[in-house]
């Protein structure tokens, strides 16, 4: 009897231990879940797949087919001149379509970005690219300017766009709306950003901002793994991270493990951060010179945001 008693005994005093082990691993579950979804919440739509880096001094690229074999002669011998004599490289592209792209709600301002950055158009240290992106369909048209024009042309590609481009592109001349346009931005890479009448007076210091997402948009191009899952894992991760601390004050029996994948989420998007900052500040180095621009005309370079939007 005793024997019964003390194993019967045992048996009581397991039961609860056992239900409260299995109760806090769903309870581990359900918050690992839950994160998980929020984390995939932070994750921006899925873009359309752009296509790969091209040759280095492959300038010209008509997806949309609008080009005939005279308007590519023209805009191949405008390209050429301005590489070789400036070193800045005119990209153009034409597309069908915005959402062959990105999502329904992509912007051609979003895309043309994109692009830009995709590509490295253009040199780290001057960053003087230019892309003119046409979506034929969309009836809209883009110049995107590389950071190292500093917003410096914005009036002036607002003038080519407007009085050189649009009007050719609302009559269907999208060949020589083209023509016109990369010719006039030949005429602005013979100046480059330092002769510009309204450019601003120059301290040799890039921006703050400018510095770090230039900084981050080569770090992410030369990483694959953030490539793959993009800036938005740093703030996914400082929320999980967040999310686990919360978790280990609500359930006590589990706060070790959350403790430590909590602060071990918010150290690693700190030390990315920091990554970032570093790299920016490395990189800003060689933004005050504009000398050199040997590699071809993708080798790095990103967008200011700077340009001129055109829609018919």
């Amino acid at each position: 009897m005793l024997g019964r008693f003390k194993f019967g005994g045992c048996r009581s005093r397991r039961r609860p231990e056992g239900r409260l082990a299995a109760r806090s691993g769903r309870t581990l579950a359900i918050v690992l879940t839950g994160l998980l979804g929020l984390v995939d919440w932070c994750r921006p739509a899925e873009a359309g797949e752009l296509p790969p880096v091209p040759g280095p001094l492959e300038f010209l690229h008509d997806f949309a087919g609008v080009l005939s074999d005279d308007d590519r002669v023209a805009l191949q011998e405008s390209q050429t001149a301005a590489f070789d004599r400036h070193g800045i490289p005119i990209v153009v592209v034409t597309i069908e379509r915005l959402a062959d792209h990105g999502p329904d709600s992509t912007s051609i301002e979003e895309l043309a970005r994109q692009w830009f950055d995709h590509w490295g158009m253009g040199s780290p240290e001057r960053n003087l690219g230019v892309l003119v992106l046409l979506a034929v369909e969309d009836r809209a048209a883009r110049i995107e300017l590389g950071a190292g024009w500093g917003g410096r042309a914005d009036a002036v590609t607002g003038e080519i766009m407007d009085g050189r481009m649009v009007p050719s592109f609302r009559q269907g001349d999208f060949g020589g709306g083209l023509r016109q346009g990369v010719e006039a931005l030949r005429q602005l890479a013979s100046r480059g950003p330092d002769e510009l009448v309204d450019a601003p007076a120059q301290t040799g210091f890039p921006d703050a901002d400018e510095m770090v997402t230039a900084a981050a948009q080569r770090l992410i191009r030369y990483n694959p793994l953030a490539e793959q899952f993009g800036p938005w894992a740093v703030t996914g991760a400082l929320l999980a991270g967040l999310g686990c601390l919360i978790a280990a004050v609500r359930w006590p029996d589990q706060r070790k493990p959350l403790l430590i994948a909590g602060l071990g989420l918010i150290v690693a998007a700190v030390f990315f951060w920091l990554l970032i900052v570093v790299l920016a500040i490395v990189l800003s180095r060689g933004r005050r010179s504009h000398g050199g621009f040997s590699g071809g005309g993708f080798s790095g370079g990103s967008s200011g945001g700077g340009g001129a939007t055109g829609r018919w």
